[in-house]
């Protein structure tokens, strides 16, 4: 299970450390989360989204760089959805029009590497103290 939210994420170590509680949040979207993998992958994506690179340590940030890149490749489409009883044309975010379109295998190799970046962070945080 996740670890608590930290008060002050803009600080010295707490900001890596809110990064880590967030990927944990992610993978534990992926392992669980209902359906198939590009699903589970938009889920986790709400995680990663209120995340930026200034949350990683410099030596990681390319990793993260790489995943949120890949995850919001396309611009934004409108769809209709139902609001209200109602159908409306909203614009979905970039997340949400670039993972149901990629490949399985993209999205397989995308979760690896929330897991990978996350076992670094956590390697990172251990030897810093």
């Amino acid at each position: 299970m996740p670890r608590h939210e930290t008060k002050d994420k803009n600080t010295g170590l707490e900001r890596y450390r809110y990064a880590s509680e967030k990927l944990a949040m992610a993978i534990y979207r992926l392992a669980t989360g209902q359906g198939k993998i590009k699903g589970r992958l938009l889920e986790s994506f709400i995680e990663l989204a209120i995340l930026s690179e200034q949350y990683f340590p410099e030596e990681l940030r390319a990793e993260y760089r790489d995943i949120f890149k890949t995850l919001t490749k396309n611009q934004p489409r409108l769809v209709n959805r139902i609001v209200d009883g109602k159908i409306v044309e909203v614009s979905s975010s970039k997340a949400e029009a670039t993972i149901p379109y990629m490949r399985i295998k993209t999205a397989v190799a995308v979760a690896e590497s929330i897991v990978n970046l996350d076992a670094r962070l956590n390697e990172w945080l251990r030897l810093s103290g």
